[in-house]
């Protein structure tokens, strides 16, 4: 189903089976069609496999919380977003994202945002958003 018109696949590993893929020929089939391999990977489970980089992936996100964050009153939790150094200054800076409160209203909060972007747009390299900071 890859082609052309194909900007990227995305696959989970391990998937929601807790299966480990073997996504090394996976990655060269979608390179081949032109397009980029995102993986959504859980950390725990990279310790002892090789790194999403290693086998091909341009992009890896993955939630950070099982690293050992506790979940004080549901949350905080921990985004990562990582790709090849080719693509860093095409990553977003600015992602908008919508939820409702506990009152039903409309909220919305600016993720993947640093100061250093704000300031040092040119030369910004970094991602980290405020709830890493609550994290540490």
């Amino acid at each position: 189903m890859l082609d052309s018109n194909t900007a990227c696949l995305v696959v989970q590993n391990p998937n929601f089976f807790g299966d480990l893929l073997e996504v090394d020929e996976l990655a060269e089939v979608v390179h081949a069609a032109g397009a980029l391999l995102v993986v959504v990977a859980i950390p725990v489970h990279s310790l002892g496999c090789s790194s999403a980089g290693q086998y091909g992936a341009d992009i890896v996100v993955a939630e950070g919380q099982p690293l050992g964050a506790g979940l004080n009153f549901g949350g905080p939790y921990l985004g990562m977003f990582a790709a090849r150094m080719e693509l860093v200054r095409r990553m977003p800076g600015r992602l908008i994202g919508e939820t409702i409160d506990s009152e039903g209203k409309r909220g919305f909060v600016l993720t993947l945002s640093t100061r250093e972007q704000h300031i040092r747009r040119e030369k910004a390299t970094s991602n980290i958003c405020t709830n890493q900071g609550l994290i540490a």
